[in-house]
């Protein structure tokens, strides 16, 4: 009954679940790791991993508790920390996808896009439809400077979720470094319709409409820029572009 509360996301019903589960029996293996993931939606991240540690003491053989450790411990910034928990899972089922996506965000994250393919590239095997694995892996591609790939794997992306306007701000951008202007345009503005406070949307479309000489449109979007990204290291720069259209214009 708790997970079919969780799966429709009745949360609070699946927590009285679990916990009752847990009061007669527990070291009931999937009730703590489910338990754990409501805390962490509940932001206690403490109890989490609490309950985490205590299903991994009940059966240390299985990967699914030091997967969500790991995902704790990227969540907050220890990767050093989720690399031993994966690791640990890897070593208890070395096709687990969820581990192997996490291993190739931190690395990622800590800028070898090598490596982060290289793991994206399991999972793509394994899994082929992952959530967020072509996004991640068409960025990782992109910045190894291998656009055409980049470009496969985000078309891809866009195909399977048609509501991340992260991969069509990342599709606009590769269209603008080809020089095909039109498409990137059309990328960026569907990212403005998914996500209209999207300061990277606008200050591209700022950059095409000035480089087209639609200087009002361009203003329009750098204005936006500046509205929705407070305390940027842009924010100075792009006021005095704004003021220089400005006075194009007279």
């Amino acid at each position: 009954m708790g997970l079919t509360y969780h799966e429709n996301g009745l949360l609070a019903e699946a927590k009285a679940e679990y916990e009752r589960a847990l009061f007669i029996e527990p070291d009931y293996y999937e009730a703590l790791n489910n338990l754990s993931e409501i805390h962490l939606r509940e932001e206690d991240p403490a109890t989490a991993k609490v309950l985490l540690q205590r299903a991994i003491k009940t059966d240390p053989a299985r990967s699914l508790a030091y997967v969500n450790l790991g995902r704790i411990c990227v969540r907050e910034g220890k990767l050093d920390h989720a690399v031993k928990h994966l690791t640990k899972a890897l070593s208890c089922d070395e096709e687990n996808a969820d581990a192997l996506f996490q291993m190739g965000r931190i690395s990622f994250k800590r800028g070898d896009f090598g490596a982060a393919f290289r793991f994206f590239d399991k999972v793509l095997y394994i899994d082929p439809e992952y959530n967020d694995l072509r996004y991640y892996l068409g960025i990782a591609l992109l910045r190894s400077g291998e656009e055409d790939g980049a470009l496969e794997q985000l078309k891809a992306a866009a195909d399977l979720d048609r509501k991340n306007y992260q991969v069509l701000i990342a599709l606009g951008i590769i269209y603008y470094r080809k020089g095909m202007k039109y498409e990137a345009t059309k990328q960026f503005r569907r990212a403005v319709s998914l996500k209209p406070n999207s300061p990277t949307a606008h200050l591209n479309l700022a950059i095409i409409y000035c480089e087209k000489r639609q200087y009002e449109r361009a203003i329009e979007e750098y204005r936006k820029y500046v509205k929705y990204s407070p305390g940027s290291a842009k924010t100075e720069e792009v006021q005095n572009i704004i003021k220089e259209l400005e006075e194009r214009k007279i």
